[in-house]
């Protein structure tokens, strides 16, 4: 990479790995510049702009609405949109007289170098109270920090969000709802001190549906010998981000919960939900691992069958490159009663079908999810037989992946391995050796130990399975790799020693 047009060692920029490149020229030169002996991979983002301006989004905004939204984009139509220069972008909100302001932050990620969030920080987001002191500072959060609520005292509301340049210039969302209320109002049906021997706690106009954006805390204090029981009889909730509702969401989230509707009370009759559980950005590679915390349907029927109450777990193949039969996902699995008491994983996109009858109503369900991006596993297998196979099967493989997997047996010993499931790329036709290219999608080598070296028995790629391999030692070493476009299931292999066979030494 070079700065202007010229190549020369005065204007080279040096690149090693992933890099921040922050250059005040505006001409910036890439060369790549591949061999046939290697390859590697290079992607980067630029953004322009300009170097006079620190700020990103301007100066402090007025927002004298009712209600409204703020938010980061300065141009929805460019493709860079979330990345910005380093700067402090603001926004003051301010309410008529005897109104209070309730703002709730719906999406909030900057990119970050390092976790956490503290007084170090360099990027952060911070709600203020009437002015930008420090005294009337409500709320400090930072990337990846849960849904935020918050509610003025005063009439204004000040949002003052800081990028620092961590990264040259950094990718950075934030959108946030508020809405002005009246001060009486909040304090007259919304919250409060109670006391006494007994009451009743309701939300803003119950039995009707509360309002949006409202904030509300009860203080309930007796006398100090005595403890407080509380009783819920009716709870139908619905938050944002959490706990999500029954209406075909599709949950883009990377960890979070799902509750069946007004769970734990007891869920209605003729429900009819799915929840979508989408990997990250739609990348291949991740699993998804549900934990029923809590799970309470209508028994099944005398067969054991979930005919009345039940949910459903199916995974979806969504991909334009393989056909339907190249990529098969696992069936679909149901549960009712008291549902299953270990965790389960899936593959690929998930979509979570809860279903009830007429009649009967149980508890409910309350299920964590995470989703985490498959490795490479173990790197040594060791014994007379077993199986390997590629990261994540039997779901799609990571991109840019680089395994190296080494089976070993007793000494005097060869190896069999053969593969009982393969499909690494769109190749029609069985393809070997120097037509497997790096652009296929994966990429298999398979090597066999001879003296002190590693000897190549064939490199594999494509969808139809290699015959089985046999090695003249007691050692086989499998490199995987895989490029950034195409993905697919990979394979999976059983392996087997002489000894295993024959039974002698």
């Amino acid at each position: 990479m070079y700065r202007g047009t010229t190549k020369d060692n005065s204007s080279l920029i040096t690149v090693y790995g992933d890099i921040a490149i922050d250059e005040a020229s505006n001409i910036i030169l890439i060369e790549y510049i591949s061999k046939g002996t290697s390859y590697f991979y290079v992607s980067a983002t630029f953004m322009a702009y300009n170097h006079t301006q620190n700020s990103t989004c301007g100066s402090a905004t007025y927002n004298t609405y009712e209600e409204g939204y703020i938010n980061l984009y300065s141009n929805e139509f460019s493709s860079n949109k979330e990345y910005h220069r380093n700067g402090i972008c603001a926004w003051t909100i301010e309410a008529q007289e005897g109104e209070v302001i309730q703002l709730v932050v719906t999406r909030f990620y900057i990119q970050r170098e390092t976790p956490g969030c503290n007084d170090s920080s360099r990027s952060y987001l911070g709600i203020y109270d009437g002015s930008q002191t420090e005294d009337s500072l409500l709320v400090r959060a930072c990337s990846f920090d849960p849904l935020v609520t918050v509610t003025s005292k005063t009439r204004r509301l000040v949002v003052v969000l800081t990028i620092d340049e961590e990264f040259g210039f950094t990718q950075a969302s934030f959108t946030a709802h508020y809405k002005s209320v009246n001060s009486s109002a909040i304090r007259r049906d919304c919250g409060g001190d109670i006391s006494g021997d007994e009451g009743v706690v309701s939300s803003p106009n119950y039995p009707a549906n509360y309002d949006n954006l409202r904030v509300c805390e009860w203080r309930i204090t007796v006398e100090d010998s005595f403890n407080i029981r509380i009783d819920i009889h009716d709870l139908d909730i619905r938050p944002l981000n959490y706990g999500f509702g029954c209406a075909g969401d599709s949950l883009g989230t990377s960890n979070g919960w799902i509750q069946s509707p007004r769970f734990p009370t007891g869920y209605p009759n003729n429900l009819n939900c799915s929840y979508v559980i989408q990997a990250p950005n739609n990348r291949p590679g991740y699993f998804t691992t549900f934990t029923f915390n809590s799970f309470d349907l209508q028994e099944p029927d005398s067969t054991g069958s979930c005919i009345y109450d039940y949910l459903e777990v199916k995974q979806v193949a969504q991909d334009p490159f393989y056909k339907a039969e190249d990529i098969i996902p696992p069936d679909a699995r149901e549960f009712c009663g008291k549902g299953p008491t270990q965790s389960l994983t899936t593959y690929f996109p998930t979509t979570l079908h809860f279903v009830t009858d007429g009649s009967i109503t149980k508890g409910g369900f309350n299920i964590s999810f995470i989703q985490t991006m498959a490795g490479c596993g173990a790197s040594l297998y060791m014994g007379e037989k077993g199986f390997v196979t590629s990261p994540n099967y039997p779901g799609t493989f990571p991109r840019l992946i680089n395994c190296t997997t080494t089976i070993r047996v007793e000494p005097g010993h060869s190896i069999t391995l053969s593969f009982q499931s393969f499909v690494l790329g769109y190749y029609p036709e069985n393809v070997t050796g120097s037509k497997c290219w790096w652009g296929s999608g994966g990429v298999l080598e398979v090597y066999d130990r001879i003296s002190s070296r590693s000897v190549l028995i064939g490199k594999y790629c494509g969808k139809i399975s290699p015959l089985p391999i046999t090695s003249t030692s007691n050692e086989l070493t499998l490199v995987f790799t895989s490029n950034i476009s195409h993905y697919a299931t990979g394979f999976n292999a059983t392996y087997v020693s002489t000894l295993a066979l024959t039974g002698k030494y």
